[in-house]
C-alpha cells in the first residue's frame, strides 16, 4: 500500500488540548484512492479522543476539508505508545504530485480539554485553537507555523482517478463552503427541491472537448454552468460573492485544474411572481488527465 506523509517514529513529543488543530504538509506521488490515516500518540494514563482530516492545498496553506474520520477513543492505560489507524468516512480520489494536509483534531470532552500527545520530527506544521470538536470546512487562515513535523501517513490504493469528477466535486466543495450558499450539488435538482435549500448552487457539466493530446496524457477543456438560485430580487449579491471566489487565481490549483475562466453569464430571471430570482455562469475549466483515466 502506497503512503504520503510522516511515517518516522520519533522521540520528540507535543500535546494538542481538545479543540486545537494541527496539520501537516505533504505530497502524494501517484494517482489513488485514499484507505486508511495514521498518527503515532503517546500518554502515560487515561484516555484520549483524536480524529484526523485530509484537507486540500492552496498555494502551500491548508485550504478545503476533504474528507475526516469519526473519532477514535484510545484507552492509554492498554497501549501507551503506538501508530492508531483512523478510517475515513470517504475514500477521495488523490491526484498524483499534488499536495494535501493531515490534520488531527482531538475532541474537547465534558470534564475539560481532552489532551492528545503525539510524536513528531523535524519541519512546519500549521497549529490553531478552533475551540470545538468539529473540523472546520475551511482550514483556520490565521492557523499559525510551529516548528514541528507530525508523525501522521496517510495510506492510498494506487489507482488512476476520475480527474474529471475530482474537478467538478472539489468545485462543489468551495461553493458549499461560501457563507451566501446553503447547498451546493453536482446534479442539479429539480426547481421545487433546489427552492427549499435557496441560496443554492447546482453544476451541469456540459460540453467536453480535446484540446492537445499526446502519448501518455490528454488537455480537456470542461465547460461547465453554474446555475445560482435565491430568494428574493438580491441575487446580484450573491452573484458577485460566487464570481469573486471564481475569480480567484489559487482556486484552479485548489480543484485540480491548470485554468478556469468565465466565458459568459445569461441575466437574471424572476420566477414565481418574482419570489425566486436565478442566473447562471458558465465557465470553462482547463486540466490534464492521464489517458484511461475515463
Amino acid at each position: 500500500m502506497a503512503y504520503f506523509g510522516n511515517k518516522a517514529v520519533d522521540t520528540s513529543g507535543a500535546g494538542m488540548p481538545g479543540g486545537g488543530i494541527a496539520a501537516i504538509r505533504c505530497q502524494c506521488n501517484d494517482n489513488g484512492f485514499l484507505q486508511s490515516i495514521f498518527g503515532y500518540f503517546y500518554t502515560v494514563h487515561g484516555e484520549s479522543h483524536p480524529k484526523m482530516a485530509i484537507y486540500s492545498d492552496n498555494n502551500g496553506l491548508p485550504h478545503a476539508l476533504l474528507t475526516h474520520t469519526s473519532v477514535q477513543i484510545v484507552n492509554w492505560d492498554i497501549a501507551g505508545v503506538r501508530w492508531v489507524e483512523f478510517t475515513p468516512i470517504d475514500n477521495i480520489g488523490l491526484i498524483g504530485g499534488f499536495y494535501y494536509w493531515i490534520a488531527l483534531l482531538p475532541d474537547i470532552i465534558e470534564e475539560g480539554s481532552d489532551t492528545c500527545n503525539y510524536y513528531y520530527s523535524t519541519g512546519i506544521e500549521k497549529h490553531k485553537d478552533i475551540g470545538t470538536s468539529t473540523f472546520p470546512a475551511i482550514f483556520p487562515v490565521d492557523a499559525y507555523n510551529v516548528n514541528k513535523y507530525a508523525c501522521f501517513y496517510a495510506t492510498y490504493e494506487k489507482k488512476t482517478v476520475n480527474k474529471k469528477a475530482s474537478i467538478l466535486d472539489a468545485l462543489v466543495v468551495q461553493l458549499g463552503n461560501l457563507p451566501a450558499i446553503t447547498k451546493a450539488t453536482r446534479i442539479l435538482l429539480p426547481p421545487a427541491e433546489a427552492r427549499k435549500w435557496s441560496p443554492y448552487a447546482g453544476l451541469i457539466a456540459s460540453t467536453e472537448e480535446v484540446v492537445v493530446e499526446d502519448a501518455t496524457n490528454v488537455r480537456y477543456e470542461l465547460d461547465v454552468s453554474l446555475i445560482l438560485l435565491k430568494k428574493g430580487r438580491d441575487i446580484e449579491k450573491m452573484l458577485d460573492t460566487v464570481k469573486v471566489l471564481l475569480y480567484y487565481d489559487s482556486l484552479a490549483v485548489s480543484i485540480g485544474a491548470l485554468q478556469i475562466r468565465i466565458i459568459g453569464q445569461e441575466e437574471v430571471a424572476l420566477i414565481d411572481s418574482d419570489s425566486y430570482s436565478s442566473t447562471r455562469i458558465v465557465m470553462t475549466i482547463t486540466y490534464v488527465a492521464e489517458k484511461g483515466a475515463f
